[in-house]
Order: C-alpha cells, then structure tokens, then sequence
C-alpha cells in the first residue's frame, strides 16, 4: 500500500464559463489537426455500416484526441464521467465503471475493440474495469439499447474503447512513437507511458505499448465518512486506502493483403487498489423507544489485486461475389483471477476464464438497401473461494445470431433489426453450501431470448436530423443476479438473490423509445435526445431492512430489523454468538420505468486561421422508479448542468469547465439524501511541432475550489467523497 504526503494546492482560480476540449493532441505527428474543436461528422465503429453518429437512429457519443487526454482519469468511469447521459459508479478511484443514463452493471456492456473486457467488473461495484483509458485512441459511447449487436445486458448502452492493440494500418515511417507522464498532486501520483508502431516491407504492420501507474491515497477536503461516528476515527484530509498502481501491457502484429488483414496481440493488465476500510457494525442494545443502539468501527483496511491476460486477433477482408461484400471477424480470449486482501491478508479469491468471438457479414447494397447479418458466441467459467466468497462457481455460454438493416429513401432512412440470443448457466457445489447445510445446487439456467427495434433517420432539411427509435429487449439475467448468497467485503453487506429461494428469475422485459433532434451549421452544433423505457421482471440490487449475523460455525442468519429486539439479543448472547451484523442487500424483481433526457450544444464565437473559441454547454436528467409503489431506484444520477470554454491560439489551448449536480433527493428506504455540489476545472496546452516530432507540456486543475463532493451514483458514497483539488502536470514527446 502507498500512503501520500499531505501536500495542497493554495489558491482558487474561479471561472464562469468553463468546458472540455472536443479534439485532441495526436498521439503521433500528422494523426490530427490544432483546432479545438471539430464540427465535422465522426464515424462510429460500434455499429455495422460505415455511417456518422447523426445518421444513426440510436445516439452515440465519440471521445478522441485531446478531448480524450483532458479527461484522462485512473479509470474508465472517471474518464468519461460527465458526458451527456454519462456518469459513474465511482468505486474508489481504482474501480469506477460507466454509467449510462442511470443504468450499470450488467445492463452496460463495455468492450475492448467490440470484444468482452474479461475481467469481473460487471459482477460487482469494487472490482475494476481492466480497460486502461489512457491507451485508447477513442471511446465510443452508444447511449440506449444496442442489443441487437452485442447482447441483451447491452440494453442500457454500450462503452466501446478501442486501441491499436491489433494495427489496422501500415504506419506512413519504418518506426514511430510516443512517451509520456503525468505527476497529479491529490494523490502525489505518476503515470508513465510509452507507445510504439512500425512497419516491415510495407505488408507488416506492429505495434507495442505500456504504462506503469503509482497514486497514493487521495486528498479529499473534509473526512471520508458522513457518519459522525465514523469520522472520530478518521484522518481530516485523507482517504485512507484510496491507493491505485497499475501496469498495462500489449503487443500486436497485422500483416496487410490487397483485399483486407489479419492481425494478432496479447496484452497482459494488473493492478492493486484500495477499496476503503469494513465497517463492523454491533448492535450494542435496544432503546427506549425499541430503536436499535448501533456501534460503528472501522476495521481491516481492504484491498484488490488482480491480474488479467488476454489475446486478440482480428481480420476484415473484402469478398468478391455474392451476397456479402466485406466479411469482419473478432475474437479474444483471457484469463482474469484477483484476491481482495483484509490488512494485507488474503481472505476471497476471484478467478474468469473467459473467450468471446464474433463474425458480422456486410450486405452488398441492392439499390437502396444495406445491412449486415452476424454471429456472436462467448463462454466462462468463473469461480470464487475463500472466508467471503458469496458466488458459487458457475459454467455460462452464450449464442446469438442478428441482423441489422437500412432503407434509404432519400429524405427518411429506416433501421431495423433483431437478434436471438441463447444463454446457458451451469452453477456447481461451493464451499458455503457445506458451511450452510446444504445438500443439493440451484437448478441450472437455460433461457432464451428475442429482441428487436426499429427507428427511423428523417432528413428534414441540410444540417438537422429528427431521430425516432422504437425496441423491444428480453435480457437473460447474469450468474451473480440469480445465484449471489453470502458476505461481500469489497461492498460490506452480505448479497443474496431472491431467486436462490423462488427460482423466480426468468427474463427481464423492457421497452424502450428514444426520440432526437440533431442540427449543425458552420458555427453551432447541438442534440436533444428524450427517452423512456419500461421494464417488467426488473432485477435490481437494493438494500434491505434486514441484518445478517455472523454464527460461529460461519454461517448467516438473516433478520429482519424489527425482529431484532431485547429477546433476541438475550438468545444471540446465551448462545454465545455475537451481535456484529453485515447490511443486507438484495436482487429483486419489480416493474420499473426509467426516462429522462440530454442536451448538448457547442458555439464556435470566434473561427479564423490564427486562433478560435468555443462555448459549450449540456444538461442531463434521469428518473427512474418502481411502476407499482412509485419508490425511487437505487443510485441515480440527479439533474446535471454543464457549461464551458475552449480557446486555442497558435501553439495553446486553453479551457475550463464548470458542473453543478442537483441535490438527489430521491432515494428509495434506507439510504440517505445526496447534496448537491460544483466542480470548476482549468486547463492549459502548449504544444511545438514540426513535421517529425512534436512536444506537449500540459497542466490541469481539477476540482479548483476543492469542494466535498458525494456521487448519487456510487453504492459507497456514504464513504468516500470525490478528490479534492488536483494539479496535474503532463509531458508528451511524439515522433
């Protein structure tokens, strides 16, 4: 574990209008131009057909460049927090994974390259994307469904980073590279990296990069805790166990025909991060008016530590004949395995062997019609030991096939598609079924299920597309949804699904419309998107009022908060068991609606040769509920309103960006209120290139009026606040 150095930034720089960069700084010379922003259209890999993101019925958001750089963070969620419909869980810094118009977990699919990440971040709040942000040459955000192209748990959206792992063209140079660092003083950090690309008798294309992370624990204005309680034994100022290292890998090789390529890589990923101290919770006796009397103690200080292999290939070849005239292949496969660790010892391990392929066809056009049909299978075998391993191991295999198509008639373009998805889960006997007294294992999974949707791209006039998209998404629930059952540490609560006792769980239904208005002139670009899904069989993860007490032949007795009186507490003690407690949450099923809406605009004030300025703005919200009792959903984003400046002149770039999240008061039973708060950042770039190489010294200041700030978002927020203020400096050397 590292520990910081209690260092500050004095002085607060306040700016009224404030924005993130939307261009970028090439990773290698030529690879981009100096603007600030780019107005023009960007095309998005995520989906089938070769189109820009404005003539796609669903929305979609590209990061790239220097807009990609200023928002570079220690992992994918904080890198992307803050997009329009975007936020994060906010895990701890070492593991916040993206979160998508209030949606996460299973109904996000994030993807390396179109390609499953293999790793178990989608299984729980405190294990890590293994995805390195940093080393991506642009994130592709899908906001709404995109089931019919990678699965059902897609229903929310998809996050795609995609990077040069596997080299999809032959560099212009024999050799070329960058290097690069980063020093953040919230947390007396350093990030280094290197990048690297070449070519062999111009056939051969190859490509090597890494990156080496040290953060210590983080700066944070106030205590980490809002319970007073649990402040008297805090530290003012630091987030204990708040550390990140990481160490990211790859090599790739492509070699380049006349009518397509193929290529390989192989990456291999690690990283150890805090997750905060285990609150050990007692009910040290009952009060006057029968409320509980409970006792509070930070305990072990908690850590993960994992690792991640993977290889990738890759080709896309175009066909001569037939019906199909490009035919694209992916597969990956990885190994994934990481301990969480009490006081350095460690208590639960965690292991993934999974794999992933998939093959799409693109339709040869037949007059105005075009589309593409794929393939897609995937399998995994994970399993979980150790003092708190509360999944059992489990068997999964998946198969779909889909087919999207398009019909332009001109003015009005319609998109419709559909897949048929098969999914397979095989659970297997695990140690706490012994501990537990259990003589038999749940019953085996096998669903089913069929999606579609249709939209519609309307060409109203030059620079303005009205979008409308209709789908229908049977998701097939995840091996922790139905079979979770026993303590967490990295979420302190004991998880249990209500299908381990009702074998309830079947598919969860949702329907979903999304509408859009998107215009662009020479100087003002901007999009409005509204939606609504409605969702029957939802299966949420919530907190319960029930207590889980720990028996000393290592068993749970789950019981309900009003149950637990001075009667029981006399039986606990005669017994000679303990009154400690772990929180209860668990996966339900209730019918829930979802909607809300997201707006974004960029104005070029000023645009000539020698400098330009650009103003943005956006707003965000999203409301989610139970359809029958109205009770809010758990961990949603409030109203969020962003507004900014980006100026460039000659070799500088300047920006700063100001956003203010609404107080979130709608939380369901058991959990608190979320204040609102502000965050100020300023940025500045100076850049000196020629033809062969170029320089970028860089600095960032996040968080500048180092405000306590608290995600609605985070199941952990209760715990650990955002950074506090934050100087980063960067340095960069392409050639």
């Amino acid at each position: 574990m590292q520990r910081k150095n209690k260092t500050g930034i004095r002085g607060i720089v306040v700016l009224w209008l404030s924005g993130a960069a939307w261009a970028g700084t090439p990773a290698f010379p030529g690879d981009g131009e100096k603007s600030v922003v780019e107005l023009e259209a960007f095309e998005v890999r995520s989906f089938p057909l070769s189109r820009a993101a404005e003539d796609y019925a669903q929305p979609a958001t590209i990061v790239s460049g220097r807009r990609l750089d200023d928002r570079a963070a220690l992992s994918l969620g904080a890198t992307l927090d803050g997009l329009p419909g975007v936020s994060a869980t906010g895990y701890f810094p070492g593991a916040s994974r993206p979160v998508i118009r209030g949606f996460s977990n299973d109904r996000i699919r994030v993807l390396s390259d179109g390609v499953d990440t293999f790793d178990a971040s989608v299984g729980s709040l405190d294990h890590a994307v293994a995805v390195e942000p940093i080393a991506a040459e642009r994130v592709e955000i899908v906001r709404g469904p995109a089931t019919l192209l990678y699965g059902s748990n897609a229903v929310g959206g998809v996050v795609n980073v995609i990077d040069a792992r596997v080299p999809r063209r032959v560099p212009a140079v024999d050799v070329e590279g960058a290097f690069g660092a980063d020093f953040a003083s919230v947390s007396d950090g350093w990030t280094g990296r290197y990048s690297l690309r070449g070519r062999a008798r111009e056939v051969w294309a190859w490509q090597s990069a890494g990156l080496v992370r040290r953060h210590g624990d983080l700066s944070i204005p106030g205590y980490g805790a809002r319970d007073a309680g649990l402040r008297d034994q805090q530290e003012r100022g630091t987030l204990r166990q708040s550390f990140v290292e990481t160490e990211d890998f790859t090599a790739g090789v492509s070699r380049f025909f006349d009518t397509g390529f193929g290529g390989v890589a192989y990456s291999y990923f690690s990283s150890r991060y805090g997750i905060g101290q285990e609150v050990e919770e007692d009910v040290a006796g009952i009060g006057p008016d029968g409320e509980l009397i409970i006792e509070r103690e930070l305990d072990d200080l908690v850590m993960i530590d994992l690792e991640r292999w993977r290889a990738d290939g890759r080709a896309g070849f175009l066909l001569d004949g037939g019906p199909f005239a490009e035919a694209r292949l992916r597969f990956g496969l990885g190994g994934y395995e990481h301990a969480e660790l009490e006081d350095g010892e460690p208590s639960t391990f965690f292991r993934n062997d999974a794999w992933e392929g998939r093959l799409e066809l693109t339709q040869r056009p037949a007059g105005n019609v075009e589309g593409a049909l794929g393939f897609q299978a995937s399998g995994s075998k994970f399993e979980a030991t150790g003092d708190e391993a509360f999944l059992r191991p489990t068997d999964t295999r998946k198969y779909a096939l889909f087919a999207f198509e398009e019909v332009d008639f001109g003015r009005a373009v319609l998109q419709f598609g559909a897949r048929l998805e098969h999914q397979r889960i095989r659970p297997k006997f695990y140690e706490r079924d012994i501990i537990e007294g259990r003589e038999s294992v749940p019953g085996g999974y096998r669903r089913t299920g069929v999606s579609g949707s249709a939209g519609t791209v309307l060409r109203l006039r030059d620079g303005l597309r009205l979008t409308v998209a209709a789908n229908y998404t049977e998701r097939l629930p995840n091996a922790q949804e139905l079979y979770a059952d026993g303590p967490h540490v990295g979420t302190f609560a004991y998880e249990i699904s209500d299908h381990v006792e009702t074998d309830g769980f079947r598919r969860e239904r949702a329907v979903g419309l999304d509408a859009g208005l998107r215009g662009w002139t020479e100087r003002f670009r901007w999009e409005a998107d509204v939606f609504y899904v409605r969702f029957g069989d939802y299966i949420q993860l919530r907190r319960t009022d029930e207590l889980a007490f720990a028996n000393e032949d290592e068993s749970f007795s789950l019981v309900p908060r009003g149950k637990v009186d001075a009667a029981f507490i006399d039986a606990r003690a005669a017994a000679g068991e303990e009154t400690d407690f772990l929180p209860v949450t668990r996966y339900v099923l209730s019918d829930a609606d979802y909607y809300g809406f997201e707006f974004e605009g960029v104005v070029a004030v000023v645009a000539d040769l020698e400098s330009r300025l650009d103003w943005r703005f956006s707003a965000d919200y999203v409301r989610a509920r139970e359809r029958g009792t109205g009770e809010p959903l758990a961990r949603i984003p409030p109203l969020r309103l962003s507004t900014g400046v980006d100026f460039a002149v000659a070799d500088w770039a300047f920006g700063a960006d100001l956003r203010y999240h609404f107080r979130q008061n709608r939380v369901p039973d058991h959990e608190q209120t979320v204040p609102d708060f502000a965050m100020l950042g300023l940025r500045a770039r100076w850049t000196v290139w020629n033809t062969a190489e170029s320089v970028t010294l860089s600095a960032r200041l996040e968080n500048a009026l180092n405000r306590e700030a608290r995600d609605a978002t985070s199941f952990v927020r209760d715990l650990a606040p955002r950074p506090g203020r934050n100087l980063i400096f960067g340095v960069g050397v392409a050639f």
